[in-house]
């Protein structure tokens, strides 16, 4: 760890990462945000103000933004394991492989911001959010359903 205890405190370290976690779309962003300790690696300091600074240029330039994202991590964890969803939990998903795949895509295709470049590989695993190829085929039909009916109100949709 960078500082000590005492040290995070008198710089008001927690209300930093409150704030921060504040600005996030999911909920594991903003536990991970909480999470949050400093750094002193150069490079690593570097690479964080370099990923930063594009993600900005991002916002500003291409009015790149992510809607709320629910978690789905529990539904697809019951969809792997071959159980049933109800349309909203499919909703869910499809919302946040969306909103995923769309934010990788405009990563992607920005001129400005090789630092936030992400290959291939990165993006599989982005788009599907860790689902293996069989639960993403199975979910398919299922959420495409879903995704013809209007979706329920929830907090953050839309």
């Amino acid at each position: 760890m960078l500082a000590d205890p005492r040290s995070l405190e008198a710089l008001d370290f927690a209300r930093v990462r409150e704030r921060l976690a504040g600005q996030t779309h999911a909920a594991q962003a903003h536990a991970r945000a909480l999470a949050m300790e400093p750094v002193s690696d150069a490079t690593t300091v570097r690479r964080l103000v370099t990923e930063t600074a594009e993600m900005r240029t991002l916002v500003r330039v291409q009015n790149f933004a992510l809607s709320q994202i629910d978690d789905v991590d529990e539904a697809l964890e019951i969809a792997q394991r071959g159980a049933s969803l109800p349309a909203a939990e499919l909703r869910a998903i499809a919302d946040a492989l969306s909103a995923g795949g769309a934010a990788v895509r405009a990563i992607r295709e920005a001129e400005s911001v090789p630092a936030l470049g992400l290959s291939r590989a990165a993006h599989d695993r982005h788009a599907h959010h860790g689902c293996d190829r069989r639960t993403r085929q199975r979910a398919r039909p299922r959420i495409a359903r879903a995704g013809t009916r209007a979706p329920p109100d929830r907090p953050g949709a839309g």
